[in-house]
């Protein structure tokens, strides 16, 4: 007989639920494209500060490249993608400036 408590799902960590991913999702690439600050970011988009984090995990996580990766297979197993003419289309990101002394730089030489 199971107690009071019990089950099979793992414990709450308390605090808010998780943040729907696709949601997050769309708020990155929200940002990205628009080049929104992140702190400007509309309501419906969530939280700014969890897309901000979301983001830089996923990117330590090897995710961005992982979805590029499925999707150059998929594309090539249904014959779409030719790997000797793919190419890669981007928007470009500027880089903000910080005035904080621990920011990355890059040495100029």
């Amino acid at each position: 007989m199971m107690g009071c408590g019990s089950s099979s799902s793992p414990p709450s960590r308390g605090g808010r639920p998780r943040a729907d991913d696709r949601r997050t999702l769309d708020a990155i690439l929200y940002v990205l494209k628009t080049c929104t600050p992140w702190n400007d970011l509309p309501p419906e988009y969530g939280d700014d500060v969890t897309a901000w984090r979301r983001l830089k995990l996923w990117e330590e996580k090897g995710v961005w490249k992982g979805i590029m990766d499925r999707l150059v297979s998929k594309g090539c197993a249904m014959g779409a993608v030719d790997m000797d003419t793919l190419s890669m289309d981007s928007d470009t990101i500027p880089a903000e400036k910080e005035d904080n002394s621990s920011a990355s730089t890059a040495t100029r030489g």
